[in-house]
């Protein structure tokens, strides 16, 4: 069994090249990085169940009940990690300054200031029905036209991860020839791990995910064969 836990915080401000909103006033654009994850928990493990000859249960098990219940084993790799930042921004440009900002943002209710967000609502919505509605788009407005947005950059995270890939292994094993067959299955629970919700105010989707990030559950069979 191998474990990996990371707890850690990217911060920059600048990411993918793009144009800071106001360019006098270029620490508004500090905030965390495109690929900031907070947290991060993998686990990796082998585990040879304990059955069949030679193991715990199944010491004197005949041919025939070895063959069937003896020489499994069973692996996996287990993630959980923390979401991505979410960047709101507006489509097009609206404070008319020429720069070619493409990082033109919404207001949001109230704001003390850029680190931390007091709001009358909480802009992401927690314990909701419908999974596919991540953001509440009342918090939010359009400032009005050549004005900057108040919104922090990426200060809002997105859905996390939550991933099992399993593996069930038959080994078969006679003097110097060793045959596994294997059943894999990526994203074994076939637990949904949501995309970013759409971060443009403006859009008629605004807030809501129409994507998910890792495939849905997949299985695959294999034989391997060792001398």
């Amino acid at each position: 069994m191998l474990a990996a836990y990371t707890d850690g915080h990217a911060i920059d401000d600048s990411t993918g090249g793009n144009v800071a909103q106001d360019a006098r006033h270029l620490q508004l654009d500090r905030g965390s990085s495109d690929f900031d994850a907070r947290q991060r928990f993998v686990l990796s493990y082998i585990y040879e169940l304990p059955f069949g000859r030679g193991k715990a249960l199944g010491t004197n098990w005949g041919t025939t009940l070895n063959r069937i219940l003896g020489g499994w084993e069973l692996s996996g790799i287990t993630t959980f990690q923390s979401g991505r930042p979410i960047f709101v921004q507006l489509s097009p440009s609206n404070q008319n300054s020429n720069t070619g900002s493409t990082r033109d943002r919404p207001n949001i209710a109230y704001i003390v200031d850029f680190n931390i967000v007091h709001t009358t609502a909480d802009p992401v919505i927690h314990n909701r029905r419908d999974k596919t509605i991540y953001l509440n788009p009342a918090v939010f407005d359009i400032p009005p036209r050549g004005t900057f947005g108040n919104v922090p950059r990426n200060y809002f995270d997105g859905p996390g991860t939550n991933n099992w890939d399993l593996m069930l292994a038959k080994n078969f094993r006679k003097e110097d020839l060793n045959i596994q067959f294997r059943m894999e299955f990526f994203n074994a629970f076939n637990h949904p791990s949501l995309n970013q919700p759409n971060k443009f105010f403006d859009a008629i989707s605004f807030g809501t995910i129409t994507s998910t990030l890792l495939e849905n559950r997949q299985i695959q069979f294999g034989l391997k064969i060792k001398y």
